[in-house]
């Protein structure tokens, strides 16, 4: 059966396969991302509103990791001084209840997926 289908249309008929252009992988991103988002004042987004920048940053973090408590601040001041203007960030949680992702939320200038 198998030798059958080599050379056959079936297995042709889609190559050569084209790899998704840039454009098309941001697309694929923003859509998995989901419809809205969160800011640490409570407001929320679109991906309209804010997902229009080149660049989108997913950054997974927590607030029960030391080593992101230590890089979350840094990444925040960058984000303040200019990055912001370059590229969206969206803070991915791994905190285990809403009120950690709060609080944690709190310490951040981007926006979030919602807990």
């Amino acid at each position: 059966m198998l030798r059958s289908l080599v050379g056959s249309e079936m297995c042709i008929r889609d190559r050569p396969w084209t790899p998704p252009t840039k454009a098309e992988k941001k697309e694929m991103c923003i859509k998995a991302l989901g419809d809205s988002f969160v800011d640490k004042d409570g407001h929320n987004h679109t991906k309209a509103d804010r997902l229009n920048k080149e660049y989108i940053g997913l950054y997974f973090s927590a607030h029960w990791c030391p080593p992101c408590q230590m890089f979350t601040p840094e990444l925040a001041k960058m984000y303040d001084e200019g990055l912001k203007d370059k590229m969206e960030i969206v803070f991915v949680s791994s905190d285990k209840d809403e009120a950690a992702f709060q609080g944690y939320l709190g310490d951040m200038p981007w926006l979030a997926l919602p807990f």
